[in-house]
């Protein structure tokens, strides 16, 4: 089974229907098994065998600004809530670093819009 990650491929997540919402309800162990790690320029969802099944990527604009390029989420847990998930960890890695972020992705653009309380780290 492909993760979905290719080297030098990348895919935005999207938004999915609500048959996929209802997958997700049927999968929500495959979600609550994933472990989300910080690295340099990204977050990293693996699985309980230690696979990338998911990624928040971010790299550097400059020391105080980052550009979120790229979420990522594996095919077979896209609809689960895993985007959002990336994001919140991001919004919360921003604040400690005191760092602001210009908006690539359209899924983070979205996120964003829909929590206008974490508006102060988008970079004018």
């Amino acid at each position: 089974m492909s993760s979905g990650f290719e080297k030098g491929r990348a895919l935005c997540y999207s938004f999915f229907s609500n048959s996929e919402l209802r997958r997700f309800l049927e999968k929500k162990e495959a979600f609550m098994a994933l472990r989300y790690e910080n690295e340099a320029n990204e977050i990293v969802a693996y699985d309980e065998n230690g696979v990338k099944r998911a990624c928040l990527q971010f790299p550097a604009v400059n020391d105080k600004t980052v550009d979120v390029e790229h979420t990522v989420v594996d095919e077979s847990l896209r609809g689960q809530g895993i985007g959002a998930e990336l994001l919140e960890k991001f919004v919360v890695r921003m604040r400690d670093e005191n760092k602001k972020a210009v908006l690539t992705c359209p899924f983070a653009v979205k996120w964003f819009d829909e929590h206008p309380e974490n508006g102060d780290l988008v970079a004018e």
